[in-house]
């Protein structure tokens, strides 16, 4: 894991919700990550490196420290996609995702309680502060008033990631080289090979 420099990445809603649905999740459940992530970033005009949730760092990692006031290690992202994917995978994780797609806010932030999002009800968090359900209650709001300007942003569809473009070129040599193969009806030979290198 290693720190890297913490470059403020900007978006729009419609770009934020158009990341969530491309990493796999509904219209109903990105208007509720989006509206989750808006609160998080101050809508976008505080998101660092394409961290849209404020997922954390763990094991190797590459992450940046936001502010002096925030020493938390923040995961670093490629791009938005990337960091949308992040995203819908630790809801994924943590049980969220169900609630968020049934458009069920309160059930989505009690699934993050759950999982002490904020921090676990009744203890102290780093900064001295008890958490408290009243904390998740204000978070559930927050959540909820954002919705509306979720719901009536358009879309917009995310460019791909490099670690994207890789896993599909890959295949698509994949696929060439199995056809090479299949319609020479030779063995698996450095011709083909060379061939498949040449198209990526």
């Amino acid at each position: 894991m290693s720190q890297v420099d913490a470059v403020r990445t900007p978006a729009t809603a419609g770009q934020v919700i158009g990341a969530l649905m491309a990493a796999g999740i509904s219209r109903t459940a990105a208007n509720i990550l989006a509206s989750q992530s808006a609160d998080e970033t101050a809508s976008w005009q505080a998101m660092y490196n394409w961290n849209l949730g404020n997922v954390t760092a763990s094991g190797s990692d590459d992450y940046v420290i936001e502010s002096s006031s925030n020493s938390g290690h923040f995961r670093a992202f490629g791009s938005i996609l990337d960091g949308a994917q992040a995203m819908v995978d630790w809801v994924t994780s943590r049980g969220a995702r169900a609630a968020a797609e049934n458009g069920d806010v309160a059930s989505y932030v009690q699934a993050l309680a759950q999982h002490c999002y904020l921090g676990c009800i009744g203890q102290t968090d780093q900064t001295g502060h008890v958490v408290s359900q009243s904390d998740y209650d204000t978070y559930q709001a927050n959540i909820s008033s954002r919705l509306p300007a979720m719901q009536a942003a358009a879309p917009v569809a995310p460019p791909w990631s490099m670690t994207k473009m890789v896993a599909v070129v890959g295949g698509l040599a994949a696929i060439a080289f199995v056809a090479a193969a299949a319609r020479e009806n030779e063995p698996w030979v450095p011709r083909p090979i060379r061939r498949i290198a040449a198209l990526v």
